[in-house]
């Protein structure tokens, strides 16, 4: 399957008083297989704009191969208002949980901040 269903909400600081929030959906080996399923998914409408952008740097929470400690986790982070997304790592049969897409480093670690002030543990990584 050429798309994975995965949305994350992402609150972008646009300015001093400026804020938006993106919603990223699905993670792609390439830029070709997002663009191909932009374009099996449009819907002609103002607010499906299909861009496809890289944002290569997230938040990663951390690295599971229990379900169980995985889902925990993923609770407690929606619990404190965040949107935990999943990547698995089929060849390890583990799974890798994060907060996050962002377009650079610093960004992840601002965000890595934020969740380590909460008590969350994560580390900045580039995906």
């Amino acid at each position: 399957m050429l798309f994975k269903e995965n949305q994350t909400k992402i609150k972008m600081k646009q300015g001093k008083n400026d804020v938006r929030f993106n919603i990223f959906s699905g993670y792609f080996e390439s830029v070709e297989q997002a663009a191909l399923a932009i374009k099996q998914r449009q819907t002609n409408t103002a607010t499906d704009s299909g861009i496809v952008m890289k944002t290569p740097y997230a938040a990663r929470i951390g690295v599971y191969s229990s379900a169980d400690a995985l889902n925990a986790r993923k609770q407690l982070l929606e619990q404190a208002g965040y949107a935990p997304y999943c990547i698995p790592v089929e060849h390890l049969k583990q799974t890798q949980l994060y907060v996050g897409a962002f377009y650079t480093f610093q960004d992840a670690e601002n965000k890595c901040s934020e969740l380590i002030d909460s008590g969350i543990q994560c580390e900045a990584v580039e995906r």
